[in-house]
């Protein structure tokens, strides 16, 4: 038989005091009479009552819960920082609200500040949400935390990967593989993570002695539907890669981009690495599985999870402490799409 739930406006009329005694009981029994005390704590478990913490929070108390916006929660990377982050808010007594891949992300934020909950992390990079702005609203009265953001006037904690290193990493590889020119494939524009990638990448190429010519930046198209943005970078690709001039080695800012790499690659019947070697950004699922096995920038998503957990976790104990960014290392995985160029190929 189902336990019938007993709310907190009822429990007190059972016990013949007001809600707000009745929470106080629970939270603060020192304020309370003792004789009051005792009688509410001996009836509530006589009767299984427990308080509900978001009831609780009706009388200006803790949820403690954690209301977090993700992108997504189905790949590697999302569920991995979930999971990170999950496990340490649980460890410390707090429950997350995760919500994902939604289409209106203003929306589901304002669904978690009415759940009350007493901090909010964004991991969303939804060009309609005004980031900024929320953190300016809600960083008086609660913890923000986002995660991989880099926005014009945000002001708040932040974890992110670090990006530069990444592109670092994938372009000193290259280079030691005896390439001297170079595609890159972005995504993003002003504010992307992608633009410390793509630079960490540059300094690796002007070190070696390489050449990234400007015009062999392709970037996908956030002005048109995702089918025609996806066809129109491929394109722009074949034609690089059909000049004679054209790069032996793309950097693809994403794993996502570097599929298209691939294509265009094989619309010329390029082989891959032999004639073109490609390193990708993320460590996505479909990676290793790839023919050839994508070289790719490991993201660590447990660890980001985890750090942004800490930084929630940090600021609700300290409100005033100074606004803190992490960065998480990240990690060269050389598969099969990347080999030593020979001479006279191409």
């Amino acid at each position: 038989m189902a336990e019938t739930y007993i709310s907190m406006r009822q429990f007190a009329k059972m016990a013949g005091v007001s809600p707000a005694t009745v929470s106080h009981v629970f939270s603060n029994p020192e304020s309370v009479a003792k004789d009051t005390v005792k009688h509410v704590l001996e009836l509530a478990e006589h009767v299984g009552f427990s308080p509900n913490l978001v009831a609780k929070a009706a009388f200006g108390e803790p949820t403690r819960s954690v209301g977090v916006l993700l992108s997504s929660l189905s790949d590697r990377y999302f569920g991995g920082i979930a999971a990170g982050m999950q496990a340490a808010l649980i460890r410390a007594g707090y429950l997350p609200i995760f919500i994902a891949g939604t289409s209106a992300p203003e929306e589901s934020q304002i669904r978690l500040l009415k759940h009350k909950v007493d901090a909010l992390v964004i991991g969303c990079s939804d060009e309609h949400l005004n980031i900024p702005s929320i953190c300016m609203k809600q960083m008086a009265r609660m913890p923000v935390v986002v995660i991989e953001q880099l926005r014009p006037g945000l002001w708040c904690d932040s974890v992110l990967n670090d990006d530069f290193d990444g592109g670092l990493q994938a372009g000193r590889h290259l280079a030691e593989l005896g390439h001297r020119r170079f595609g890159v494939c972005i995504y993003g524009e002003s504010a992307s993570n992608s633009l410390f990638r793509l630079n960490g990448f540059r300094t690796a190429i002007e070190q070696s002695g390489g050449e990234l010519p400007e015009e062999f930046v392709t970037r996908l198209d956030f002005h048109c539907s995702e089918a025609d943005a996806g066809r129109k970078l491929t394109e722009e690709l074949i034609a690089i890669l059909r000049r004679p001039d054209a790069p032996t080695a793309f950097f693809a800012t994403t794993d996502y981009l570097a599929l298209r790499v691939y294509d265009a690659a094989r619309a010329l019947k390029l082989r891959i690495p032999q004639e073109l070697s490609i390193v990708g950004f993320g460590d996505l699922q479909f990676g290793s599985y790839i023919s050839p096995a994508l070289t790719t920038v490991r993201q660590d998503p447990e660890t980001i999870g985890r750090k942004t957990a800490e930084l929630v976790l940090k600021r609700l104990q300290e409100p005033r402490r100074a606004i803190e960014e992490i960065r998480v290392p990240v990690q060269l995985i050389v598969r099969e799409s990347t080999a030593k160029r020979e001479g006279g190929k191409r």
